[in-house]
């Protein structure tokens, strides 16, 4: 507010006090720009006899690149042109304004007078900023060529009697070339200059407008509670505005006509960025629609109720809602009465979408916020009509008593409590007595001269349920979308759904009631136009700095900072978990180049996100650089590891020695690979512990990759027989094993070997395959049945003996000779 004022009054003194100035500052203008050119080419040096063919070419290289671009030139006449229109436009609606603000100082003249002003400033404001790309343009392409002509210039004199008459006549031709080229940049820089002191000059009147009009309504809302006109019975309604009624009506088609033109005459750059929206929403719509009626579902399934009633049964109607309501966001300013209209219609249709969610008490509420908006809206035409506006106003509040005196019946209201229904249209019909009480303080209002409480309380009673109505509207018409969006991802993603569906619908519902419940608020505090006391102290709160030595923060700046990194980490989180998941691993990519991509995409949004939220924060992100100097030497002394583990995770990610889902071996650590972070993976071993090993780890040790380019593993089991077995009856048996196991991969076949002789056996080796994943439990299930084969064929598996001699003294006693297995006393 208090910039805001500052900027009025700025603006103000600039108004009274630019007229008397401007050649002066025209003067001034061109001797700085004349003082800062003639300063740079002092410090050129002169042209010698030694530089002068290299000067010469170079200028005639410049000469001969140059075509003086007449596009600019024109661009630069009609901007002057547009720019002259626009402030004698502005000029005569100043006229206009001046002439009927004291006379119809109304609610509705003031607030369309509002906008209409701030759109000219958004007009100025952009063919300011035109002219100001065009002053840059000129000044850099005029630059050379004056460089060039002052070097000559002062280089020439000092020449003439050292060169030959040929030369000199090539030199001066050179000269008086780019001195006709610096008077065509001259012209065209002299014309945006007076284009844009031109608008310097409107844009100070029109804020002087606004101020006034601002000062205007202001004063309207102190008098709401004043009498503001004698008793409707004293008026002397002939004398209240001069012509006829015929003239008077044609006057507000008139100026309503010319708003509507003005102010859609420029939109063609948002015309085409809504048309392209609305062209993708469009495509979005039909696909979601078509595909959601692939899935057949029946009334049981969990939300098909809401989206059959919005999205299937009536498509178009809930597809030009959300039209409508784009075009309000798209289009920066609207007409007040193209506004008034577009609202209405959006309050039409959402009647007509909701209608089988409406019982009959709200489907009346709602008819009759109906027919009072329309009431409302013509308002706009009757104040033109001086004091007849009152006998509208009494119309007006008439007819809201009359339309809901039942809204204040005991039975109606005991009626309406016991409804079982959704929480808003509960209370929207507890609150319905309002407008009775509304009209009925309008109504007693307008008879004794209190206009603008009359006007007031009719535009809170009928503007905020209208706004309840569509607010709630459109809640139900995005839960609908977002129930039918995710019902037709099941389509592409069924396990992604059926594992987060149902949370993506909770948070979702949870964030549109929260965003719309924020707007409600916001409609509440400009419908009651209590705004602007609550704009003052909310901005003394959000712009309050706490310093922190030479570093200041606010509120509001704290608040984006968290709203931006919590958004940042919501897009990484849906990157990990979604695109790189669900998306890219359903697509024939190499092993790992999803992990790839989404760890490029993740860090690219994180390091835009960080940048986005320290520039909101307000933080200077040039002191980065002092910054990233503490980090070095913090880098130097201990962040060493964690440098070297974040370089060891882009190492893992892009040459992908690990994956996720590899089973891995490093430092008697066996286990499968869950995850590849920034500076460390998670390790889930056999045994359920998720180990969390630092990515330098993994680069750095030997590390073993069981399943890297092929997920089979070699097994081997040895077995030994007795002597008295026949070798080739053991291969064969053992090779039938291996062949008989489902688990064994059939190539490379199972092979069985002879290994040789032992101390008590015949040594045999059965060498097999196996996917790692099957490994422990296959060569378990290979050993016993080994074992069972040769038992079940009487091949006896030796175990070792060993015979121990105890020999003793000859007066000891006898001695005993021990074996394995059996004892024998020997004398």
């Amino acid at each position: 507010m208090k910039q805001k004022i500052t900027i009025y009054l700025a603006f103000l003194i600039l108004s009274l006090y630019m007229p008397q100035r401007l050649p002066a500052q025209l003067n001034l203008i061109n001797q700085t720009l004349k003082t800062t050119t003639d300063t740079s080419l002092a410090t050129q040096e002169p042209i010698n006899l030694l530089t002068l063919n290299k000067e010469l070419e170079n200028t005639e290289k410049l000469l001969s690149k140059h075509t003086y671009d007449t596009q600019a030139k024109i661009d630069a006449s009609n901007q002057f042109i547009e720019i002259e229109k626009l402030t004698q436009f502005i000029s005569e609606k100043e006229g206009e304004i001046s002439h009927f603000k004291f006379e119809m100082n109304t609610h509705f003249f003031l607030f369309g007078a509002r906008l209409n002003w701030q759109h000219y400033l958004f007009e100025l404001k952009t063919r300011q900023t035109e002219i100001q790309k065009l002053i840059r343009s000129n000044q850099k392409s005029a630059s050379p060529y004056q460089l060039n002509l002052k070097k000559w210039k002062a280089s020439l004199p000092g020449l003439k009697n050292n060169i030959g008459q040929s030369m000199l006549e090539r030199i001066e031709s050179n000269v008086k070339l780019l001195q006709e080229i610096d008077q065509q940049y001259q012209n065209q820089y002299e014309t945006l200059l007076k284009s844009e002191l031109t608008i310097a000059e409107s844009m100070a009147t029109v804020y002087d407008v606004i101020y006034q009009i601002e000062r205007l309504i202001e004063q309207e809302r102190q008098n709401i509670l004043k009498k503001t006109q004698s008793p409707i019975y004293k008026l002397n309604f002939a004398e209240s505005f001069d012509g006829s009624f015929a003239a008077r009506l044609s006057l507000a088609y008139q100026q309503n006509k010319n708003s509507i033109g003005y102010f859609y005459r420029g939109i063609g750059t948002y015309l085409v960025v809504y048309i392209i929206t609305l062209t993708i929403l469009l495509f979005a719509f039909i696909f979601i629609r078509r595909k959601y009626l692939l899935l057949n579902y029946n009334e049981s399934h969990l939300g098909y109720k809401k989206v059959y009633r919005i999205l299937i049964n009536k498509p178009i109607l809930t597809f030009v809602a959300i039209v409508s309501v784009l075009w309000i966001i798209f289009i920066p300013y609207n007409a007040l009465v193209i506004s008034k209209l577009i609202f209405f219609f959006i309050l039409l249709i959402i009647n007509n979408v909701l209608a089988e969610y409406f019982d009959y008490r709200t489907q009346k509420v709602s008819k009759t916020l109906l027919f009072l908006l329309i009431l409302q809206n013509l308002e706009i035409i009757f104040w033109y009509f001086g004091q007849y506006a009152t006998i509208y106003l009494l119309v007006e509040s008439i007819a809201g008593i009359m339309l809901t005196i039942d809204f204040i019946l005991p039975k109606s209201l005991r009626r309406a409590k016991k409804q079982n229904q959704n929480v808003v249209l509960h209370y929207l019909q507890l609150l319905s007595p309002t407008l009775f009480i509304f009209s009925l303080i309008s109504l007693i209002s307008v008879v004794f001269g209190y206009i603008d409480l009359a006007v007031y309380l009719m535009k809170v009673g009928v503007q905020l349920g209208t706004s309840t109505i569509i607010i709630y509207g459109f809640l139900m018409i995005n839960q609908s979308l977002l129930q039918s969006s995710v019902d037709v991802l099941s389509l592409y993603y069924p396990d992604f759904v059926i594992k987060s569906g149902e949370r993506i619908l909770k948070k979702g519902n949870q964030l549109l009631s929260t965003l719309l419940g924020i707007v409600w608020v916001i409609s509440l505090i400009q419908i009651t136009e209590v705004l602007r006391f609550f704009n003052l102290k909310l901005i003394n709160i959000l712009t309050y700095e706490v310093n922190l030595g030479s570093f200041s923060v606010a509120l509001v700046n704290l608040i984006l900072f968290i709203s931006i990194i919590y958004i940042t980490f919501s897009i990484t989180g849906f990157i990990k978990h979604f695109i790189e998941r669900e998306v890219l691993a359903k697509r024939n990519l190499k092993r790992g180049v999803p992990a790839a991509i989404s760890l490029t995409s993740r860090m690219l949004v994180s390091f835009v996100g960080m940048i986005i939220a320290l520039s909101i924060s307000g933080l200077d992100l040039g002191k980065l650089s002092i910054i990233a100097g503490a980090l070095s030497v913090g880098i130097g002394f201990g962040l060493q590891n964690v440098v070297n583990n974040f370089i060891s995770g882009l190492i893992l990610v892009y040459e992908r020695p690990v994956q996720e889902g590899d089973t891995v071996e490093v430092e008697n650590l066996m286990g499968k690979v869950t995850n590849i972070g920034i500076r460390s993976s998670n390790v889930l071993t056999y045994d359920g512990a998720e180990v969390i090993v630092p990515n330098s780890n993994l680069i750095s040790n030997q590390l073993i990759n069981w399943t890297l380019s092929d997920s089979r593993r070699r097994l081997e089991i040895i077995v030994g027989t007795s002597y008295n077995s026949d070798p080739s009856i053991v291969i064969k048996l053992l090779h039938e094993v291996a062949i008989a196991h489902p688990k064994v991969i059939a190539d490379p076949a199972p092979l069985a070997l002879f290994t040789g002789f032992g101390d008590s056996s015949l040594n045999f080796r059965l060498l097999f395959w196996v996917y790692f994943e099957d490994s422990m439990k296959t060569r378990s299930d290979v050993g016993i049945a080994v074992y069972q084969i040769l038992k079940k064929n009487n091949i006896e598996i030796p175990f070792p003996q060993m015979d121990v001699h105890l020999k003793a003294k000859a007066e000891a006693k006898p001695e005993h000779n021990i074996s394995e297995g059996k004892s024998d006393l020997e004398a």
